[in-house]
């Protein structure tokens, strides 16, 4: 069954596969909401304008809609961005899968955990939003934040360049991890992942190939590589990202503590690789 799932979706545009699993998203959702409905018991009587971005005191069937279409039309767009930079210019296979760890001196690792964090984080505001109580809302952001990261997973399984990989998958679980750990621990996320892009300036001398018939440079290398955009740098160039682990200080207080310190108090470690180039 899987195999004819898998034979089915690879016959799908590539532009099209993201409205197909946007779909699966939405269907995906749906069953939390019936044990969402009331975030607040005593506040069945209360009402906040749609426009506000306080979150309803119960569930808000207009503002989930609202919610879930500018999710799907959010992730449509990154996926067609997505499908644009990284997939279409290599041939499309079968579904495979391919160990990758070690790639990337695991640099693509840490993306893996901090946009399934994010993706988490975000999801649960917007469930917040529309009324869910917070433990609906923390699986229903789960459910999206793996669903998006694994939608992307299976493109690298139909793609010749790339294949499924479980180690990647291994750290989108340690993300959603993460948030769902600190929600049940604090209810609120007192460490938060960052991320920072800076193209790093790559040398212009002049490289020779091995019989001295071809010559280029390290930024004419990378540019052809990962592109110079802000877009292409976040996304392809690791040499130029550091992912961030952030721990508000202030928060680990008691409330009546916190007042002293500053909130901008923070203390963060960083994890970054330098010039790592695939040389073909």
């Amino acid at each position: 069954m899987n195999k004819i799932i898998c034979q089915l979706f690879a016959k799908i545009k590539p532009q099209t596969r993201c409205w197909v699993v946007g779909v699966c998203l939405v269907v995906f959702i749906l069953p939390f909401c019936p044990s969402a409905q009331v975030a607040n018991p005593d506040s069945l009587n209360q009402t906040v304008k749609f426009l506000s971005l306080e979150p309803a005191p119960n569930f808000d069937k207009k503002r989930f809609w609202a919610v879930t279409g500018t999710g799907a039309a959010v992730y449509s767009g990154l996926s067609v961005a997505l499908w644009n930079a990284w997939y279409k210019d290599y041939p499309l296979t079968k579904f495979h899968t391919f160990n990758d760890w070690g790639e990337w001196n695991h640099m693509d690792k840490s993306g893996h955990f901090f946009s399934t964090w994010t993706g988490c984080n975000y999801a649960f505001d917007g469930a917040r939003w529309t009324g869910m109580n917070r433990r609906s809302a923390m699986w229903t952001s789960v459910g999206v934040g793996m669903g998006i990261m694994t939608t992307f997973e299976v493109m690298d399984g139909f793609s010749d360049e790339w294949g499924f990989s479980f180690a990647d998958m291994a750290f989108n679980s340690m993300g959603a991890g993460l948030f769902v750990a600190q929600e049940l621990l604090w209810q609120e996320q007192r460490i938060q992942m960052k991320v920072s892009g800076i193209r790093p300036g790559y040398s212009e001398a002049p490289l020779y190939s091995k019989d001295g018939s071809t010559v280029t440079n390290l930024n004419d290398r990378a540019s052809g590589l990962y592109g110079t955009t802000f877009f292409h740098v976040l996304l392809k160039d690791y040499n130029a990202l550091t992912t961030w682990a952030s721990v508000n200080v202030r928060s680990f207080f008691a409330k009546k503590k916190r007042i002293k310190i500053p909130d901008l108090a923070q203390r963060s470690g960083g994890l970054r690789r330098r010039q790592y180039l695939r040389w073909v």
